[in-house]
C-alpha cells in the first residue's frame, strides 16, 4: 500500500511498512509487556548512573557534547532524551569560580564528592531499641558504613547495612545502645 505526498511541485509515492499482529491471550501479553517495561526502566536507571558519573568528572559546556561521550561509550539516544535524562538525574549547567556554565549535579542534591567532608555527609542519627541509623546525603551511606566497619570496636558494634543514603548499625548488645548511638555521634561531630 502507498499513499501520495502532494506538494506544489510534484507526487512522491511515500511507502507505509503494514503491521501484522499476532493475536495472544491477554495474560502473555501484559507479561511480555512488564518484562520488556522492566528492562526498558533498568536501562534508563543505569543510563542515569552513568550521565551523573559522566558529569561528575567532566566538565561539559554543551549537552551535544555529553551526547559524543554517550556516543562513544555505545550509548544511543537523541539529544531530546538525554535532556529529559538529564532532568531526571537533577543535572543542570552550574556556573564554576570563573563563571564558565558546565553541566553538573544540581546543588540541591548534595551527592557526595572527592572534596566533601565526612562530617558534611551524616544528616542525623537516631536509634530505637534495636538499632541505630544513620541518614546520609545520597550516595553517602557506603563510605559512612566503612568508617564505622573500620571503627566497629570502639562503636562496640557488630557490622553495618548501607542502602544508597541510610546505614544501619547492629550493636554487640542493645541494653548498650544509647552509648552507640552517643560514641557514634561523636565520631560524626554531631
Amino acid at each position: 500500500m502507498t499513499k501520495l505526498y502532494v506538494s506544489r511541485r510534484k507526487t512522491t509515492p511515500v511507502p507505509t511498512a503494514k503491521i501484522t499482529t499476532t493475536k495472544k491471550s491477554k495474560t502473555q501479553k501484559t507479561k511480555s509487556e512488564k518484562e520488556q517495561l522492566k528492562v526498558v526502566l533498568e536501562k534508563n536507571r543505569s543510563v542515569i548512573n552513568y550521565l551523573v558519573d559522566l558529569v561528575s568528572y567532566n566538565n561539559f559546556s554543551k549537552a551535544t557534547e555529553i551526547l559524543k561521550e554517550l556516543n562513544k561509550n555505545g550509548i544511543d539516544i537523541s539529544i531530546h532524551k538525554l535532556r529529559r535524562f538529564l532532568t531526571a538525574a537533577n543535572i543542570t549547567k552550574v556556573a564554576n569560580g570563573k563563571g564558565l556554565k558546565y553541566y553538573k549535579l544540581s546543588l540541591m542534591q548534595n551527592r557526595l564528592t572527592l572534596e566533601s567532608k565526612v562530617e558534611t555527609l551524616v544528616m542525623s542519627i537516631q536509634s530505637n531499641a534495636v538499632c541505630i541509623l544513620i541518614k546520609t546525603v545520597p550516595a553517602g551511606a557506603q563510605i559512612i558504613a566503612k568508617i564505622c566497619d573500620s571503627s566497629a570496636d570502639d562503636l562496640e558494634i557488630l557490622g553495618t547495612i548501607a542502602g544508597d543514603d541510610v546505614v544501619m548499625l547492629i550493636p554487640k548488645d542493645v541494653s548498650e545502645i544509647e552509648r552507640v548511638e552517643k560514641r557514634t555521634k561523636m565520631l560524626f561531630k554531631l
